[in-house]
């Protein structure tokens, strides 16, 4: 299985950077000059070099969209706009008219690839522009999923599919509605979206409507249920739509749509109703898989009524945040007020929840709302965030829980960050509070020897001084799977584990709370009923192959440790282990270590690496690297 490209819409540079931030491979994005979408903020020159420097830095590629339709008069300076598309390191144009093409073979070396203007229905087609040079076309989005996967059997040209956007009435954008009634031509980047507005139907003189106006646009488009089936097919390219979208509404579908991606070819189990909640957030007009089931009906348009349902969730964009304090400095979006429930969305954790008790101006005033665009705000966060994080303001109506269950949330928030108020006052005040403990990080592949790294710095210090925490007790409850779905479960992807959990666990702990928790049956492939419960203490060593991978949990570590080891090594280790220990067959560790442990330590595992503060190599003697971190304990314990 290949994974695909996710290709995302930036209409300019701050939607651009969040696009790749949250997922994206590439975007595509707008000139100045022969470029659809006028209404668009489009780029210069200078701002696509830019772009490209952004991205090529983070091994991503940008496109640029040549697609009008030109008239005589809109020629004039293709050449030269071409070339500089060129210099300024553009990966791709995305082009419709045949003199655009042609210009850009003869004068330029750029990559081309077919606008969806074209409406390429049929792989006789696709195939004459890949024997005229072009790499990549991009489907009429009139095809359904068996069409795809007929035309990109029979072409060697790569396949960019929409998955996510707006649709157009007519035919993959040949519409004169907008040309007719406002004089703003569609295929030059002025569509009006007159199929949109409000109309009166006549028959002769006889009014045929009485109360309710007529319209006749598409729902939007959205194909989380598809997406399995487009990446079997082999399609290079899933492409969002939206280049005049805000950033809410990019990050949100670029994240979803890059998770879901994600798992599948990862081969994890897919959760579809999280992603259609998730996606749900960025909606603001009704959405239908459009034509990937096959023709359309009345469910998948928007006669007679509206949808345009402007959210007002998203009410602020994190620029910074102070650590000490647990203090976040915001960019305000839409309003909320101290008491609103808010949730982070961000690309390096699962979404997380607070109250807002206060909001602070810039002039350290506390404000009874924020009310103002743009206005730079603080407000106390109770776990780390990171620039780009976005808040969104929950509503209990949206809550898809019992009321019961949502108050009980709540409950929560505000105990975590009371806990932590407490922690900065204690501290600040010169509270008496146990000294903070050394918490630990002991990462590695699976049988690399991180156990015995472990076992002898516990062994250098009191038993009731150190406890460790295995990150393999924090899988998932799979207790409502079958044994059966249960095999299937990718164990060694991040998803499989609940490091919300142990992380809210960790903090309690360093809060000096006790707290129960869970242990794994590694037979019945899930959680046990038995827990454990644990105290604080000194030093905590939180030990598992991925335990650096959340950054939240990264950040909690005093000291980060990756065991290393030759993989030969490693896999005659987990052999003996899984089979003596486990109670697993040869057949079932060598299908596992095949299929999930090997692509996912070199995935996620291996990664992690460059946050280690030591690397140990346990392939050969470690007893000096271990001596020098249990000196480095007792140091940090004794100060």
């Amino acid at each position: 299985m290949i994974k695909p490209e996710l290709l995302a819409p930036a209409g300019d540079l701050e939607k651009l950077k969040i696009a790749f931030i949250y997922g994206a491979d590439a975007v595509f994005i707008g000139g100045k000059k022969f470029s659809l979408r006028a209404r668009a903020s489009n780029f210069d020159i200078p701002q696509i070099k830019e772009a490209c420097d952004f991205a090529h830095n983070l091994d991503k590629k940008v496109y640029v969209t040549t697609n009008i339709i030109p008239h005589n008069e809109n020629i004039e300076g293709l050449v030269e706009y071409l070339k500089d598309l060129e210099g300024a390191g553009v990966d791709a144009i995305i082009c419709a008219a045949p003199v655009i093409i042609d210009t850009a073979k003869k004068e330029t070396d750029l990559e081309i690839h077919i606008s969806t203007q074209v409406s390429l229905t049929n792989y006789e087609s696709v195939n004459f522009w890949y024997n005229q040079g072009v790499t990549r076309v991009v489907l009429a989005r009139e095809l359904n999923k068996y069409e795809i996967k007929e035309l990109k059997d029979n072409t060697e040209a790569d396949i960019e599919v929409f998955i996510h956007g707006g649709m157009c009435v007519s035919y993959s954008g040949r519409c004169t509605l907008s040309n007719n009634m406002t004089d703003r031509d569609a295929n030059r980047g002025g569509c009006a979206h007159s199929c949109r507005w409000n109309y009166d139907i006549y028959d002769g003189e006889t009014k045929l409507n009485d109360e309710l106006s007529f319209s006749m646009s598409s729902k939007d488009l959205q194909t989380v249920k598809q997406i399995s089936d487009l990446i079997d097919i082999g399609v290079h390219s899933l492409k969002i739509e939206g280049r005049m979208k805000s950033i809410h509404y990019i990050a949100t579908v670029v994240s979803t749509y890059r998770k879901l991606i994600d798992d599948i070819c990862d081969d994890y189990k897919i959760d579809l109703p999280k992603y259609l909640l998730e996606i749900k957030k960025a909606e603001n007009r009704l959405t239908s898989h459009g034509f990937m089931e096959g023709m359309t009906t009345i469910d998948e348009q928007l006669y007679n009524m509206r949808s345009e349902n402007p959210s007002q969730d998203f009410i602020g964009l994190v620029v910074d945040y102070d650590e000490d304090t647990f203090t976040a400095t915001i960019q305000q979006r839409n309003r909320f007020v101290p008491g609103d429930y808010i949730e982070v969305f961000s690309p390096n954790f699962e979404s997380m929840k607070f109250k807002v008790d206060e909001i602070i101006d810039e002039e350290g005033n506390a404000v009874d709302a924020a009310r103002h665009p743009l206005q730079i705000l603080k407000v106390f966060i109770p776990f780390k965030v990171s620039k780009y994080d976005m808040l969104r303001k929950i509503k209990q109506l949206s809550w898809k829980k019992t009321k019961i269950e949502y108050n009980n949330n709540c409950v929560a928030w505000e105990t975590l960050q009371k806990g932590v108020k407490l922690l900065l006052l204690l501290r600040n005040k010169g509270g008496i509070i146990m000294s903070k403990p050394v918490i630990i990080a002991v990462a590695g592949g699976s049988a690399s020897g991180k156990t015995t790294v472990v076992d002898k710095i516990v062994s250098s210090f009191k038993k009731e001084d150190v406890i460790v925490i295995k990150h393999d007790d924090y899988y998932k409850d799979q207790s409502e799977m079958t044994l059966e779905e249960r095999y299937q479960v990718n164990y060694d992807h991040p998803f499989s584990l609940d490091n919300d959990l142990m992380y809210l666990q960790i903090v309690d702990l360093l809060k000096g709370k006790s707290v129960i928790k869970p242990t794994y049956d590694f037979e019945a492939h899930s959680r046990s009923t038995i827990t454990e419960e644990i105290h604080p203490t000194k030093i905590i060593i939180l030990e598992g192959i991925l335990i650096m991978e959340d950054e939240r949990i990264r950040d909690l570590c005093d000291i980060k440790l990756f065991v290393e080891a030759d993989d030969d090594l490693r896999f005659i280790r987990r052999l003996t282990r899984d089979m003596a220990e486990r109670g697993r067959s040869l057949e079932s560790v060598i299908n596992q270590y095949l299929t999930t442990v090997k692509p996912m330590h070199f995935a996620f595992v291996k990664p992690t690496k460059r946050y280690a503060d030591v690397i140990i190599p346990n392939d050969k003697d470690h007893d000096v690297a271990v001596d020098l971190i249990i000196t480095k304990i007792k140091s940090i314990i004794s100060n």
